[in-house]
């Protein structure tokens, strides 16, 4: 299956204005299809190899070639087809699920529409575009008036998607990651090759935190445990190994990636808007957002985030004080009517047969998962604002 980016279009496209759009993208190498349902229509676009390899040849990206029966990692050329000792016939011969989609996107983000044309279909464009004869595909319908494009993002491969969802399966344990590379990219293999790292490393202090937690006698808390100071030394020690040890680990999947002098470079995004000024530094044109609506923005986001922190708060100080953590009668986080159900005894105290002193961690973990979940869903709110 070929790469393939997906654009929303809202219902306020009409028939003629879709045509043109896809006038144009064809015109920057890219052809379209166009698909219906559940009153949503999206144009689906696909590029041709030739206009990938322009692209990636246009940006030096680094695809393994082989020569002399070793490959090497080099900015690509389109001498390379020739010259490769591996046949290349096809997209996937050449670039990556990843490297496809990349290019794809940085072809659809280049495409430009003469604005003139876009005011035959009754489409306005920002004030800020007014001096710009062309103007960003993307970024000019996403905020257009009336708005044309709602969202974009890229299209999964299922065969692909498939095959790796079958890898994982096949080794709960560990992912793979240069699968995930593959199909994902570095950045995303990274995390995963991070988590691996550091759920294998887990397993020496967790096996020893466990032993320690339920082999203590039941009428001694947690606090007072007596090989608590030994843990404690074991898992600082475990932290600084932890990090000397990543640090290699990180070091040798950038060299067989070849991500070492990997140096990011800061990119416009398509939906970020906001006005017309000339630069401070290189005087040429900018798109500049306004340090007052940043701050309007961040307030409106401040008082979204501000009930569900106070309720995290809430919940850990609850948490708190019926593990009877907190012993200090004179604090004012100590509250008597929660604390009395750690005494020994009763049903949160450390000498619960049953384990009580699980409920509360359990019950403060969920909602600490709900608060996440509404945290995330005001930011999504505060961002479509």
């Amino acid at each position: 299956m070929e790469s393939a980016y997906v654009c929303m279009l809202t219902d306020k496209c009409p028939d003629a204005l879709l045509s043109f759009i896809r006038f144009e993208l064809e015109k920057n190498g890219l052809y379209s299809t166009i698909e219906a349902s559940n009153d949503e229509t999206v144009i689906v676009v696909y590029s041709n190899f030739k206009t990938l390899i322009q692209k990636a040849e246009e940006i030096e990206l680094e695809v393994p070639f082989e020569t002399r029966g070793e490959i090497i990692q080099m900015p690509f050329k389109t001498a390379m087809l020739r010259n490769s000792e591996r046949s290349v016939d096809t997209i996937n011969d050449m670039f990556s699920p990843a490297q496809q989609i990349l290019l794809l996107r940085l072809i659809l983000e280049s495409v430009v529409i003469n604005q003139s044309l876009l005011s035959e279909y009754s489409v306005s464009i920002p004030s800020r575009f007014a001096n710009v004869e062309e103007v960003k595909f993307i970024s000019s319908l996403m905020h257009s008036s009336p708005k044309i494009i709602e969202d974009y993002f890229p299209l999964h491969d299922n065969v692909m998607k498939h095959r790796l969802w079958c890898e994982m399966k096949a080794n709960p344990i560990t992912v793979p990651v240069n699968s995930v590379r593959k199909y994902f990219g570095e950045e995303v293999a990274f995390y995963f090759a991070w988590m691996n790292f550091f759920n294998l490393t887990l397993l020496f202090p967790g096996v020893i935190g466990a032993y320690l937690a339920f082999v203590r006698p039941k009428n001694v808390d947690i606090d007072h445990a007596r090989f608590l100071p030994v843990f404690a030394v074991v898992v600082t020690m475990w932290a600084v190994l932890f990090l000397i040890f990543w640090r290699r680990q990180q070091a040798s999947w950038a060299v067989r990636w070849d991500t070492f002098d990997f140096e990011r470079v800061a990119e416009l995004r398509p939906n970020f808007f906001g006005e017309i000024r000339p630069s401070p530094v290189t005087s040429l044109p900018e798109i500049y957002y306004p340090q007052w609506k940043k701050m309007l923005r961040y307030s409106v986001s401040l008082l979204a985030a501000t009930p569900m922190l106070l309720f995290a708060v809430g919940a850990m100080l609850l948490s708190l004080n019926l593990n009877g953590y907190i012993k200090d009668h004179n604090s004012i986080v100590y509250v008597e009517a929660l604390c009395q159900y750690a005494e020994p005894g009763q049903i949160f105290a450390q000498d619960s047969p049953y384990y009580g002193w699980l409920i509360p961690h359990a019950v403060t973990f969920r909602g600490y998962s709900l608060i996440e979940h509404d945290l995330q869903k005001h930011s999504c709110l505060v961002h479509r604002l």
